[in-house]
């Protein structure tokens, strides 16, 4: 099963994939693969001074991040010109490693999910939230950046609007670290632990909500990631309307019964009917 978790600077992304990993999911960094897929002898790195010229790299060839950075971080055409080179290599590697891996819960830490390649690939997409002003506070506690520095880096990235149009669970983490901990692993063993052994078993079960998190039925991603399994979608007054391609959903999420699908997440009450 492979979830994918996105939420910007200073959310707490990471300290929920970090707890998961410790409950014993693998976790696959796509900023760890990020800086893998720039090394000497990497397609991207060639493509990247290709674009920008040998004053993007260090004298023994590597890539010159700081000389990348000044180019690109002001510049909307040029961090596109950027992504264009990297993401691809990055979803490709990081969704790679995820189909071969034998975990039984794969974790995607995807700090730019909406838009990308990996936006419907996984059973569900995890945003991670926290109020602005929280995160320009852990930013300037506990990364020494200024306050005007934290608010750039906030600014930069995807809003919380455009996660949570790719989200299937909402995530709030306006809280300390112990508590959020606290709340990751309430989620591993009443969401994440009986979503899995529903796609396995094939009987969905039902958890309790939880504090701080909300549960989306986002039919238009639904679609989306059913569609990416051969079934032909459709949204009727608010439902999702299937005609089944006869392949096994349990990879979308979805666990099919009779007449009836239902997505197996537990936090979930989303069905679809067949058309």
């Amino acid at each position: 099963m492979i979830i994918s978790v996105t939420g910007g600077i200073a959310s707490g992304k990471s300290t929920l994939t970090k707890q998961w990993a410790t409950l014993g999911a693998q976790v696959i960094d796509l900023d760890l693969i990020s800086r893998e897929i720039v090394h000497v002898g990497e397609p991207a790195l060639d493509l990247i001074a290709q674009r920008w010229g040998s004053g993007v790299l260090l004298a023994d060839g590597s890539l010159n991040r700081q000389a990348l950075a000044d180019i690109v971080f002001n510049d909307d055409a040029e961090r596109v010109a950027l992504n264009n080179i990297t993401h691809p290599a990055i979803f490709s590697r990081a969704y790679g490693r995820a189909l071969a891996s034998q975990a039984e819960i794969v974790v995607l830490d995807v700090p730019l999910l909406f838009g990308s390649l990996l936006v419907d690939v996984s059973v569900a997409n995890v945003t991670v939230e926290a109020p602005v002003e929280v995160r320009v506070g852990r930013l300037v506690a506990d990364r020494t950046m200024t306050d005007e520095h934290a608010r750039a880096r906030i600014a930069s990235q995807e809003s919380d609007e455009q996660r949570r149009l790719i989200a299937d669970l909402i995530v709030t983490n306006s809280t300390d670290q112990e508590s959020f901990i606290d709340t990751a692993t309430q989620l591993w063993h009443s969401w994440l632990v009986p979503f899995n052994q529903a796609l396995t078993t094939g009987q969905h079960q039902v958890s309790s909500p939880l504090d701080g998190v909300e549960a989306v039925n986002n039919l238009d991603l639904q679609k989306d990631r059913l569609a990416k399994h051969g079934v032909v979608v459709s949204v009727r007054d608010g439902h999702l309307c299937v005609t089944p391609s006869g392949q096994d959903l349990t990879k979308a999420g979805w666990l099919t019964n009779d007449d009836v699908l239902q997505y197996a997440s537990p936090l979930h009450n989303l069905r679809a009917t067949r058309c």
